[in-house]
């Protein structure tokens, strides 16, 4: 345990995530432990079936990943996820379905620290044409042999998703 007197703030860490309890405040559970294992990001991600595959954008990299992003303070990750869906690629969302959780690996940011991004996956069924907007530079379709190069996190995600629907292919 870490106690900060002049805050009056104790950090606890439990196998199942960090417990911070601040006096006179709300206390909250950081997930997946670990003091030094960097912030968490709550990560709301789409997949979007087309008959050309699944949709992935790029941001300029050769990588490509799922659609989605960061929730905002009190946004759900299922409303983050149809959010981002339609600022990346102008499409309209029209249903979603929770499929699963997914836990990132370990990044470094910027400034040197460390965070990991907790996703909640959604299928999401949408309406339009995928145009690349926003920090968006392209839009493609992941097939298995499609040649596409994908992030860690997206080729760990479809891998999941694709065994869940029971074509266990490997992205």
């Amino acid at each position: 345990m870490i106690y900060n007197r002049r805050r009056g703030t104790a950090i606890v860490e439990f196998p199942e995530g960090i417990l911070v309890v601040s006096q006179g405040s709300e206390s909250f559970m950081l997930p997946g432990g670990g003091a030094n294992k960097g912030e968490s990001r709550r990560r709301g991600t789409a997949i979007v079936e087309f008959p050309e595959g699944i949709l992935v954008v790029s941001q300029g990299s050769e990588s490509f990943m799922l659609a989605g992003g960061g929730a905002n303070k009190g946004e759900t990750r299922r409303k983050t996820a149809m959010r981002e869906l339609q600022e990346e690629t102008g499409l309209k969302p029209l249903s979603s379905k929770y499929l699963f959780a997914y836990k990132g690996k370990l990044h470094r940011n910027y400034e040197g620290g460390q965070f990991r991004d907790y996703h909640k996956v959604f299928l999401i069924k949408a309406d339009g044409t995928p145009t690349p907007q926003r920090e968006i530079k392209r839009v493609a379709f992941f097939k298995e042999g499609s040649g596409l190069k994908l992030t860690y996190s997206t080729k760990e995600i479809i891998e999941k998703f694709l065994a869940m629907k029971g074509e266990g292919s490997k992205p």
